[in-house]
């Protein structure tokens, strides 16, 4: 049975499609030309399409190459499958591939390739799609939503995170959130957002979830909450680092396997950039791992 490459050539403001050709070429000569075969996608929804349709032809392994919104869109066509995932991280952000310590040189992508290891990684499912990486609502939804809104902007990753933060910070308004973990309810006031994590990193390279681990039954959840605008501005910078956990009187970093967010209004949430409205949320692990290459 071939391997299923899944292309998104936009990726990565493009680039995504003209580094592939180049990668494609190495590739021929390494594993030759009837190995594999390429599906390129030119809508959202077509990845996942393509890749539950690989899963049923009995596909037992897909590479994606692109970015994390194509990711994920393979995870929620081959859920439930017993098939391996790699990745070619020539998109944007890049936060999985990152996490999972995939290289970035063609090189050593190549070498991956031809000599792969696996690595079994927790699902999680939010309402009705499932997820990888993060989940969350508040002012990162709203950036989201701005992100994806803006061409320019989001083919700038990190920074054009940062700039579009900035954005909403001028009129977002704290809320108040219900939250419940394993059942033990909370209620917090003074939200800037609340989020949950898989893998260490989020939003182009952000240590959001430093202690994360992808594979442990559980998922990593921050508050944010407290905060005033100017102090949000020097508190930002540090999740660069991770070191935004360390601030207790602003951070809450806690851990479980179901959570449930509820809020007075609907707002802007999202799994994996993948956006929704909704005033709640219901996310747990996953009955599902899925496998993917790894060095």
């Amino acid at each position: 049975m071939k391997m299923t490459y899944i292309l998104n050539p936009s990726a990565g403001n493009g680039k995504c499609g003209r580094r592939w050709e180049a990668f494609e070429r190495n590739l021929k000569n390494s594993l030759g030309s009837d190995s594999y075969e390429v599906h390129c996608t030119s809508r959202p929804g077509e990845a996942k399409k393509f890749s539950n349709l690989a899963v049923l032809s009995g596909c037992k392994q897909i590479i994606v190459v692109g970015g994390d919104g194509t990711v994920n869109e393979v995870v929620n066509g081959v859920i439930g499958s017993d098939v391996s995932i790699g990745i070619l991280p020539f998109g944007t952000g890049n936060d999985l591939a990152r996490s999972l310590g995939i290289p970035k040189s063609d090189d050593q992508l190549l070498n991956l390739l031809c000599k792969p290891k696996e690595l079994d990684l927790n699902v999680a499912h939010i309402n009705e799609r499932y997820f990888v990486m993060a989940a969350g609502l508040g002012f990162d939804g709203l950036v989201a939503n701005y992100i994806n809104s803006h061409f320019n902007i989001k083919k700038l990753g990190a920074f054009g995170y940062f700039c579009s933060a900035l954005k909403i910070l001028a009129t977002f308004k704290p809320f108040e959130v219900q939250v419940s973990v394993d059942g033990y309810p909370l209620q917090i006031f003074n939200t800037w957002m609340l989020a949950t994590g898989n893998c260490p990193y989020y939003g182009g390279g952000m240590r959001l979830f430093p202690t994360a681990q992808c594979n442990d039954d559980l998922l990593d959840i921050c508050v944010v909450s407290n905060l005033e605008k100017l102090k949000f501005l020097q508190v930002f910078p540090t999740v660069y680092s991770g070191r935004h956990v360390e601030l207790q009187q602003y951070i809450t970093m806690m851990r479980g396997k179901s959570i449930e967010i509820k809020t007075s209004e609907s707002m802007v949430a999202h799994a994996d950039g993948e956006l929704m409205i909704t005033s709640a949320l219901r996310i747990n692990v996953s009955e599902y791992r899925l496998r993917f290459l790894t060095t």
